[in-house]
């Protein structure tokens, strides 16, 4: 068993190093990818991930990110969009399809062949949010219709939307009231609306949903929210961040009523304390959620620890707090306590390993200890920081498979100052009752060394393949005032599944075979055990 320590040695170059109490062999995985545009501006979101590809059923896909190259104030800022027509993707972007600033791209299906783009406009002409249509994907002129918030509060921002229904004409949002004066009681309330046809009509419009109103909250962090690809008559979403509870908010009726789940019980539930408050474990903002065949909601999370000081009036971390935490609805809620999500084998966590504690950051060179070189500055600004391992993206396919990526500051990574995040990819079998092997994206091409990957986002519907888009660096972190904006890549990536489920010969583990705990445990008539065969064989279980 190893343990958890943490130990800064302060020196010209600072070495922060911690072991790991579990540990497993990363496998690199070699990916099939292409450049599809570049951006100087690299900002797309400030915790979890929009929906910014999807594979349609002809398999052609779209995809979309916040472009901008005058480095300036970014006036040019917009949605970059991209097409694959099923056999080559299109001219890479090098406008925004907007005719105003806009950001924050969200992108999915709508109508028959069509597509469509949510942003939110900032120092534009009409603020608010702003939907791109066309009803052929991939070519034709876009249309634009500006969505406002409700009286008073037509400026609302940081949106999520998915669609659904026949011929995807259905639109579910999510939006933000950051920056305005308190709406309902809320610092931040988080506005939901409905279109049964196509964004014409709202039957649902800037909603607070019971159960998110100003008698459970204070408000919302912006960014903190994502949602699920609606399957059947469901729609779902999750929220939270370590200013507030982790919740599922689940409609079996199509969007019309919520029913809310709380995943994680918040110490004390405030955006804006008035006291210091405790350092605590907490949810760091970076969510996804997948509704799997038999309409279980699968989340996942990031992980920060933090604290708030009264005297500065600032939320503050520590950077290098590191796990992904995972929940389902057959699945126990997690308490109040301050130490429920510690990562770190507290006698207090709540999590539990390969259970409910899913990933960390791996310990590349086989000594034990993980070694970072620095302290990373807060990713992705003072506000809100991200776990050493978030960014996460879910997917639950028809074969109730689970597929989770995200990033992660790796150890043996570095520019020579500074750690990378990396993409890394873990699969469960069997709707996340266990997981198998860590595998490292591109972690043995030579000419990755010096690339940050960031911003991943999934298509939520696969084939045989899981669809990847994300954006790629060769500095770690955003652009600060430490060094001048320089060009990101933006890259889409096709990843068969099962190259990262063992199945694949070239990527196999040395064991044979892994053998789960039997559960239940103790039992009385029936037990089940889980094993994981890595070639064809005969099993005596004895």
């Amino acid at each position: 068993m190893k343990r958890i320590i943490f130990i800064l040695v302060v020196s010209s170059l600072a070495l922060i190093t911690y072991a790991q109490y579990w540990g497993q062999k990363a496998m690199a995985y070699q990916p099939e990818e292409v450049i599809i545009g570049e951006s100087y501006f690299d900002l797309q979101t400030y915790a979890s991930c929009q929906n910014r590809i999807y594979l349609y059923d002809d398999e052609t896909l779209g995809a979309v990110f916040t472009y901008g190259m005058d480095h300036t104030y970014y006036p040019d800022r917009g949605t970059g969009y991209i097409y694959f027509d099923g056999s080559e993707w299109g001219p890479w972007p090098w406008e925004r399809i907007e005719s105003q600033r806009t950001g924050w791209s969200c992108y999915a299906p709508l109508g028959e062949n069509g597509e469509v783009v949510l942003t939110h406009l900032s120092g534009a002409v009409d603020e608010g949010l702003l939907f791109s249509k066309r009803e052929v994907k991939g070519s034709g002129d876009w249309t634009e219709t500006v969505f406002h918030g409700p009286g008073g509060y037509e400026a609302i921002f940081f949106p999520r939307m998915v669609t659904g229904g026949i011929n995807n004409n259905s639109i579910f949002l999510l939006a933000n009231t950051y920056g305005n004066s308190q709406y309902q009681g809320l610092s931040g309330a988080l506005l939901y609306s409905r279109s049964m046809d196509g964004g014409e009509t709202w039957d649902i419009l800037n909603q607070v949903l019971p159960g998110m109103d100003s008698t459970e909250y204070s408000g919302f962090s912006w960014d903190c929210y994502a949602f699920a690809e609606p399957r059947n008559n469901i729609v779902a979403f999750v929220v939270g961040s370590y200013q507030h509870d982790l919740f599922l908010m689940k409609s079996t009726d199509y969007g019309e009523t919520f029913e809310k789940t709380l995943i994680w019980d918040h110490p004390y539930d405030e955006v804006s304390p008035s006291t210091s408050l405790e350092a605590f474990y907490s949810v760091d903002g970076s969510l996804d959620i997948s509704i799997d065949p038999y309409g279980k909601a699968h989340v996942v999370f990031g992980i920060v620890r933090t604290y708030y000081s009264a005297e500065d009036e600032y939320w503050h971390y520590y950077k290098l707090t590191d796990g992904i935490g995972y929940w389902n609805e057959s699945m126990n809620s997690f308490s109040s306590n301050i130490n429920a999500l510690n990562p770190t084998n507290h006698p207090e966590s709540e999590l539990v390993k390969d259970e409910s504690l899913i990933a960390w950051s791996q310990d590349m060179d086989g000594d034990s200890v993980i070694t970072f070189l620095n302290i990373p500055e807060p990713y992705v600004d003072f506000y809100h920081s991200l776990g050493a391992s978030s960014m996460v993206q879910l997917i639950a396919d028809e074969q109730n498979r689970l597929f989770l990526i995200y990033t992660s500051i790796t150890e043996t990574w570095d520019n020579g100052w500074m750690n990378y995040r990396r993409l890394w990819i873990r699969s469960s079998l069997n709707g996340g009752q266990t997981w198998g092997k860590f595998y490292h994206y591109d972690g043995e091409n030579p000419n990755s060394i010096f690339n940050e990957y960031a911003f991943p986002s999934c298509s939520p519907n696969s084939d045989d393949n899981i669809y990847l888009l994300f954006q790629t660096d060769v500095q770690p972190g955003i652009y600060r005032t430490e060094w001048p904006p320089h060009y990101n890549n933006w890259k889409a990536a096709k990843i068969p599944k099962d190259e990262i489920v063992g199945i694949n010969k070239n990527n196999q583990p040395t064991a044979e075979f892994e053998v789960s705990q039997n559960f239940p445990n103790p039992f009385s008539e029936s037990t089940t055990i889980n094993v994981n065969l890595q070639n064809r064989q005969l099993l005596n279980l004895r």
